[in-house]
């Protein structure tokens, strides 16, 4: 594991070198066989897409109602969308889930969860806690629209 870790660090400084990485993210990845499996190593979060590593994040959809409205019974629903920054490098302005996140080898999935929803949105962890449910897995394939940094999550 430690050696694994340790030449995967090394690959990301060559990739950081060559500028097929811009930088390192800090952020560390689990390498592993598979879904549930042990990791064999971490891998700087930058990298990872570019060794085809698999990414495990998180989508949090928040769902919000409104009022009943008197006499109808209705109550208006939505979901409630974020839109991307202009800056980023993926996607700009696309609109997203409230709130995503790369999952980091060192917390949960619903940690995670928890945690991309405070900082993105602004959801209370108390609310969080007592309210989110997953709700399923979704296995997706990403890619520039050039084609490059094809990623799986």
């Amino acid at each position: 594991f430690e050696s694994r870790t340790a030449a995967l660090s090394l690959v990301t400084d060559a990739l950081c070198a060559s500028g097929a990485v811009s930088k390192r993210h800090g952020e560390q990845f689990k390498v592993s066989t598979g879904w549930g499996a042990p990791a064999v190593a971490l891998v700087d979060r930058n990298s990872a897409q570019v060794l085809g590593t698999t990414s495990v994040g998180v989508h949090v959809h928040c769902y919000v109602t409104g009022e009943q409205r008197p006499g109808s019974g209705v109550r208006p629903q939505g979901i409630w969308l974020a839109q991307r920054a202009a800056t980023k490098s993926h996607h700009p302005l696309y609109w997203d889930p409230t709130a995503a996140g790369g999952l980091p080898a060192d917390i949960t999935v619903r940690e995670n969860a928890r945690k991309e929803a405070a900082e993105e949105a602004g959801v209370d962890p108390d609310i969080f806690d007592c309210r989110a449910m997953a709700t399923g897995a979704l296995s997706m394939m990403t890619a520039k629209t050039d084609g490059t940094n094809l990623k799986q999550s």
